[in-house]
């Protein structure tokens, strides 16, 4: 299943399970004036977006709890090797640690179960 599909899916799941999330977009582009414009939650500057990547969706649970989900392809494993992995689990250790949800998901049916409490 592809990550598009996942976040479908997972959006779905959520709804069901009475939590609400909407897609997190996050890049950067230059506008007709040579400016940089950065969008998406956490990504105030490159260097910040180097070190910490917010989930593709986010949002709150049944009982109000923050919550982020990165999704992730079936079969997907984490890399420490891949920065950008790296920095998206800074992101979820960092809403875990003020005790939102947060997790890797590869599987809809199990987003509450993935999407750990800190």
């Amino acid at each position: 299943m592809s990550e598009s599909r996942l976040q479908q899916d997972a959006r779905l799941e959520a709804a069901r399970l009475g939590w609400h999330m909407w897609r997190n977009n996050s890049g950067a582009f230059e506008d007709k004036n040579g400016r940089w414009v950065r969008y998406g939650l956490a990504n105030d500057s490159k260097n910040l977006n180097e070190v910490l990547k917010s989930s593709d969706l986010i949002g709150y649970d049944d009982t109000g709890t923050f919550a982020a989900a990165e999704c992730k392809h079936e079969g997907w494993t984490y890399n420490h090797n891949d920065a950008r992995e790296v920095a998206q689990l800074n992101f979820i250790m960092l809403v875990r640690r003020g005790g939102g949800r947060a997790g890797f998901i590869t599987d809809a049916s199990r987003l509450a179960e993935q999407c750990c409490r800190g």
